[in-house]
């Protein structure tokens, strides 16, 4: 082997020992960190409380602020925990807020949204709800 073919070995080995590293290098910036999810119903959670919020608003419901909103959906959450009957929700609802016809509406995205945990104890509550 030439000198000229032995040095020409060397570069093309360097050459894609650099190519190698630097595409490696660059998968590994760009992999994302695993993360655990937030419980459910938290407000770790921005994506679900901004849908709480503007739900509220497109369904016509006069909350002073975000924060008032999201008081009352929590609210809400706690009243189903403690295993409120939905048909007594619903009185609540529409004896608290300017919009009676939106009362089921406002119970389902607080609950939907904001504690998903109790999807089931909600809809086993409005088995047999007649309104």
């Amino acid at each position: 082997m030439t000198r000229f073919q032995s040095i020409s070995r060397v570069f093309i080995l360097v050459a894609v020992s650099a190519c190698t590293g630097l595409f490696g290098a660059a998968t590994v910036s760009v992999t994302p960190e695993a993360k655990a999810d937030p419980e459910p119903g938290t407000t770790d959670q921005p994506d679900k409380v901004w849908a709480y919020e503007w739900n509220t608003f497109m369904g016509g419901f006069n909350f002073a602020s975000n924060g008032a909103a999201l008081s009352y959906g929590y609210g809400i959450c706690e009243k189903v925990s403690q295993g409120r009957p939905y048909g007594q929700l619903i009185m609540d609802v529409r004896n608290d807020l300017d919009n009676p016809d939106g009362a089921a509406y406002l119970i389902t995205q607080a609950v939907n949204e904001l504690c998903p945990a109790l999807i089931p104890q909600l809809r086993n509550s409005a088995v047999h709800f007649r309104g």
